[in-house]
């Protein structure tokens, strides 16, 4: 769930062909200097990216999850 190029959560996912997950802006960001997944240097292009909808939602649930425990100091059950 944490992006290998800037080891925060994933924002706005995207795998490349290779099945690596990225943040959108970091993979971006990182193709403008080389056209290789950051991982494996597989050859990637921008058009190849997809959106992966469940690495988001389940950040979404980690984060989520945190600032709930965080809160109570003490892991919530549900």
């Amino acid at each position: 769930m944490n992006c290998p190029i800037c080891m925060d959560y994933i924002i706005c996912c995207r795998t490349a062909i290779c099945g690596h997950s990225f943040c959108e802006i970091c993979i971006h960001e990182s193709l403008i200097h080389r056209k290789e997944c950051p991982n494996c240097r597989k050859d990637i292009r921008k058009w190849v990216l997809s959106k992966s909808e469940i690495v988001d939602s389940a950040v979404k649930l980690m984060v989520k999850s945190k600032a709930d425990n965080d809160e109570d100091g003490e892991l919530k059950r549900y």
